[in-house]
């Protein structure tokens, strides 16, 4: 989609007494034509994503408030709960300075470098613009902040390519001061992130997979988490383990849960686990608890955070 807006800005850059046709003339509608026609088959399946979310109660649509998580989580690795006085007029500064040197970046540059301008632009906005018409009243919301981790790319190599420009066209002392800006913000961005780690701004947690291998091991030890979400969040620190998820009845799991359907992971209950130590892993808003069978019996319950174990031994 920013590719097409930049080709439609492209062609509107050329002279033409036909404004209309001039639009309609133009190869790359082939090229799009046949993309669409070989995505088909997969239209039911985007649909299907779309409509229906793994994670519904924390989505939102696109507001004032999400757009300052946005640019506090870009920036300053900060949600829009946990910018404060200080942080909040370095981000006004920052805008400041942004758009002032964008404009007069915009004005002195030449059409070839505008051209190459607009597409960086675009490829970051048109995201936004994208989670913003599809969470429209009546549709319900499709948002969360995550979602614009793919164009975050874009984001950044604008803001080099406008101070460089910037110093291109010799406004340097803008300049100097907006790189000064952009560096603190996003210095103390890396240093909350090196602090934070894997944080979870939906639910307010740190995933503790890692601390529970640490202390826990897995030795002769199989993790059942409740439902696929804790499965899928705690795969990677527990690649080496024997992890299962527990559902008691057969489900096509749709949207962020979609990759597990089919997996030999999911247990219906605990009769396949022949391992002396069973973990049952769960949170505050987990829906379905394993009730292990009369092999196993509970030994010790600990609280990580947010997540709760309950350790099983035969």
């Amino acid at each position: 989609l920013a590719h097409l807006a930049w080709l439609l800005y492209m062609t509107h850059q050329l002279p033409s007494k036909q404004t209309v046709l001039k639009y309609i003339y133009q190869p790359y509608w082939i090229v799009y034509a046949v993309s669409v026609l070989l995505f088909l088959p997969w239209i039911p399946t985007v649909l299907t994503q779309l409509n229906d979310s793994a994670l519904p109660p924390y989505m939102s649509s696109i507001t004032m408030y999400e757009l300052t998580n946005i640019l506090g989580l870009l920036t300053a690795y900060s949600a829009g709960w946990q910018i404060g006085p200080w942080l909040t007029v370095l981000l006004v500064v920052f805008i400041g300075l942004f758009g002032y040197v964008y404009g007069q970046v915009w004005r002195r540059i030449g059409k070839t470098q505008k051209q190459g301008l607009v597409l960086l632009t675009l490829c970051f906005v048109v995201g936004i613009i994208f989670y913003t018409i599809i969470s429209l009243p009546p549709n319900p919301p499709r948002f969360l902040e995550r979602y614009v981790v793919h164009i975050s790319v874009f984001w950044y190599a604008l803001l080099g390519v406008v101070i460089a420009l910037g110093w291109h066209v010799r406004l340097k002392l803008s300049a100097l001061l907006f790189t000064v800006v952009s560096i603190v913000l996003l210095g103390y961005g890396s240093l909350t992130v090196a602090a934070v780690g894997n944080y979870n701004f939906q639910r307010l947690q740190d995933l503790q997979a890692n601390t529970i291998r640490k202390e826990l091991g897995c030795d002769n030890t199989t993790f059942v988490t409740s439902g696929p979400f804790g499965y899928i969040n705690m795969k990677y620190d527990l690649k080496d383990c024997d992890l299962k998820f527990y559902y008691p009845w057969p489900e096509t799991f749709v949207g962020g849960f979609a990759p597990v359907n089919g997996s030999q992971d999911m247990i219906l209950d605990s009769t396949s686990i022949s391992t002396k130590r069973l973990v049952f892993v769960y949170y505050e808003d987990s829906t379905v608890f394993l009730t292990p069978d009369e092999r196993f019996r509970e030994v010790e319950r600990r609280v990580f955070d947010k997540t709760f174990v309950i350790i099983y031994e035969q």
